[in-house]
């Protein structure tokens, strides 16, 4: 980040604002969540991976901090120490806090690549530029570690073309009648991707339905359960079909803990943001599913997560846990007072 560097114009776009805002909500989430992976890892090359990673959350909230008193901008209450017991016992395997690690980058990523070009500010840019940066260093070495400890699953191989091919016959489209030919690599590999991203999913909702003591989110998160365990079905038949291998499917994840960890406004906040990142990944799906088959089954599981997400924001609403985004002034409504 630049050195004595401020906000040249005293205030910043809606799209820097809102840029800042959510890297500030989610830094104090992870900040929180890996704090207690820190305490109850065992395996030293993966805490170590953790505790640099806690460190950069830590130096992420000095800047946006600095960046929101600036321009006078409300700090946000985000999550704090209240929001974690790091002394509960473990609820997560040592392998899932690495898996969980490797998937929260791939998301940090996404966002950090799709705001960086709208930044005008340079402290703005500075700070995403620098966090992009760390956030693909800390992608390597998840991936590294995964590999070392031989548990990275590879997306399936495919043959090598013999040649450049053209499409020549209409049935490339084809899904559900007709000659349907077989998938490319853009729709194996969404396929693949949103399979791994379920299943992290999955058990985070099993660890959080096993310790939270409110039988109305306990019921909630059953839910998410069967959807995800629905969806990784449905995504995974779609390689069957092509005898390609899915992604992992293990529901190994979580310990027989019963202490909650996390505040019940945490793991709320936490599945609410994983889905709005399920939402994006299957919008990327369809986008890139030519066989109208595959668009199909990813434009009826964007439905249901949609719908599971709002009913999710609903629950935080009702108990107040909901902090609502930066948003522009209601002029109707500022000329009637």
């Amino acid at each position: 980040m630049s050195q004595g560097h401020h906000v040249e114009h005293n205030t910043l776009t809606a799209a820097e604002i809102s840029a800042v805002w959510q890297l500030y909500m989610q830094n104090t989430l992870a900040l929180q969540v890996l704090k207690y992976f820190s305490q109850t890892t065992d395996d030293t090359d993966i805490k170590s991976t953790i505790d640099d990673n806690i460190s950069f959350h830590i130096e992420q909230l000095d800047q946006t901090r600095m960046i929101l008193d600036q321009v006078q901008h409300p700090i946000p209450d985000g999550f704090s120490d209240k929001d974690v017991n790091e002394k509960a016992p473990k609820l997560f395997t040592d392998t899932f806090a690495l898996f969980y690690l490797h998937h929260m980058t791939s998301i940090s990523m996404q966002e950090f690549v799709k705001s960086i070009p709208l930044l005008a500010e340079l402290d703005v840019r500075d700070m995403f530029n620098e966090a992009l940066n760390h956030t693909m260093d800390l992608a390597n070495r998840t991936v590294n570690l995964l590999l070392e400890k031989g548990l990275f699953v590879r997306p399936p191989y495919i043959p090598v073309p013999e040649k450049v091919a053209y499409i020549n016959k209409q049935n490339f489209l084809t899904g559900w009648f007709g000659n349907r030919r077989s998938l490319n690599t853009f729709e194996i590999t969404s396929a693949f991707t949103n399979v791994q991203n379920n299943v992290i999913g999955r058990s985070l909702l099993l660890g959080f339905r096993q310790v939270t003591e409110s039988e109305e989110l306990k019921g909630y998160f059953h839910r998410g359960v069967e959807i995800s365990a629905k969806h990784i079905e449905i995504l995974s038949s779609i390689l069957n079909e092509e005898h390609l291998p899915p992604a992992m499917t293990s529901d190994t994840a979580v310990t027989r803990s019963k202490v909650s960890p996390f505040s019940d406004k945490l793991m709320m906040y936490h599945i609410y943001s994983l889905v709005a990142a399920g939402i994006e990944n299957y919008g990327y799906g369809i986008a890139r599913s030519s066989r109208r088959d595959v668009s199909a089954h990813y434009s009826r599981l964007l439905m249901e997560i949609m719908q599971y997400g709002e009913d999710g924001a609903n629950i935080m609403i009702d108990k107040a846990w909901m902090e609502q985004p930066p948003q522009a002034p209601d002029r109707d409504q500022l000329a009637q007072s």
